[in-house]
């Protein structure tokens, strides 16, 4: 049995439709690639040096999971663009993009509790005051608790350009040194609203 294309005649708004969608698929997946990739290799390398702090979402490694989905998704998008989509070819790759979102979601429940539980046996604790409230962002995670500053969260960011630059990844930064800083950057904060 052959597999036979779906021959419909495709509107010019159809087509532009489809464009559409794959380069947002295309856009997503550079994202996913790009930042998540990014932020993954650089905690990863944070983790070996042994770093004051390490921001670790936990989206990063089930989206790259998941990528395989959204290269399932573009193909069928591109098969009708070109019209040369088959209902086998379709239903195929609606599989694929299901079973690796559905692998996606399960690494995602799973690397949730793993990377807490590693972090913490790397000797790290959850700083809240340092991570930002928004949905999806990463947890800040620092080398020791008395490096987490309570009341820091307005400065949190500035907080973490600074740990960034410390030099030996921050080994030998005492947790006054840390508290000093926060004070440091709430009054500029502070005066600087005036």
């Amino acid at each position: 049995m052959t597999e036979k294309a779906i021959q419909q005649p495709i509107s010019i708004a159809a087509r532009l439709n489809y464009l559409f969608y794959i380069l947002v698929l295309g856009a997503l997946v550079f994202f996913i690639i790009w930042f998540g990739g990014g932020a993954l290799l650089t905690n990863l390398s944070k983790l070996s040096n042994g770093s004051i702090y390490i921001s670790v979402s936990s989206w990063d490694v089930p989206l790259i999971v998941g990528l395989p989905s959204f290269f399932a998704l573009g193909y069928v998008l591109v098969l009708r663009l070109l019209n040369i989509a088959s209902e086998q070819r379709v239903q195929q790759s609606l599989k694929i993009a299901v079973s690796f979102a559905l692998a996606a979601i399960v690494v995602r429940l799973l690397y949730g509790f793993t990377v807490a539980g590693f972090l913490s046996h790397k000797g790290y604790s959850s700083c809240w005051q340092y991570s930002s409230p928004q949905v999806m962002s990463p947890t800040v995670w620092v080398k020791s608790p008395d490096f987490c500053i309570a009341n820091s969260g307005s400065v949190r960011k500035e907080v973490l350009s600074w740990m960034d630059t410390l030099p030996n990844a921050g080994k030998d930064i005492r947790s006054q040194d840390v508290e000093n800083k926060v004070a440091e950057l709430l009054r500029q904060t502070n005066t600087e609203g005036y």
